[in-house]
């Protein structure tokens, strides 16, 4: 993995999302040669459609923010490989997407998207996505692993404007 060094005005130039959409707040660290790393959101942080009046995150918009950490993530493996921007990208699916939470997630508290590809091919991909809390809420009293997790899935995305000669030259695998 490499620690990633970004401003947070050269992260938001990467990302297609702009405020108040945005729910990314950067990455902490991506490894290119398999699409994979961890970005981060803090609830409340800044204006963001969908928070709740206290600055909270109702838990259905996780899911949300585990897609932008996967565009994020698989963005800043490109810029690392030295590639092209992607122009457009898709969420196709879901599946398998679960969540340890009811409510809302409190203000404040760190949410890291830690991604992993499973699947490349002709610009489709299939990644697994985890969002944890970086450390447990104060409600929740003594520390358990288990408390970390917010919520996994399974998440189909498509790109274009992906190289079609990064992958291994036969079969026509292409990075996104």
């Amino acid at each position: 993995m490499i620690g990633i060094d970004l401003s947070p005005e050269e992260f938001f130039q990467l990302m297609p999302h702009k405020e108040p959409m945005l729910m990314i707040d950067g990455v902490i660290e991506a490894d290119p040669e398999l699409d994979s790393g961890t970005a981060f959101y803090i609830p409340g942080r800044r204006p963001m459609a969908g928070l709740n009046p206290d600055g909270s995150l109702p838990v259905h918009i996780v899911l949300e923010v585990m897609a932008q950490g996967c565009a994020a993530i698989l963005g800043i493996c490109r810029l690392l490989r030295n590639e092209p921007p992607m122009d457009k990208g898709l969420l196709l699916s879901v599946r398998g997407f679960k969540t340890c939470c009811t409510g809302s997630l409190p203000q404040g508290k760190k949410i890291l998207i830690t991604v992993k590809r499973e699947l490349l091919e002709n610009g489709f991909a299939v990644l697994t996505a985890e969002a944890r809390f970086s450390d447990p809420p104060e409600e929740t009293g003594d520390y358990a692993p288990e408390l970390l997790s917010v919520a996994r899935g399974r998440f189909s995305v498509w790109s274009s404007g992906a190289e079609t000669d990064g992958g291994d030259g036969e079969t026509g695998l292409q990075r996104i």
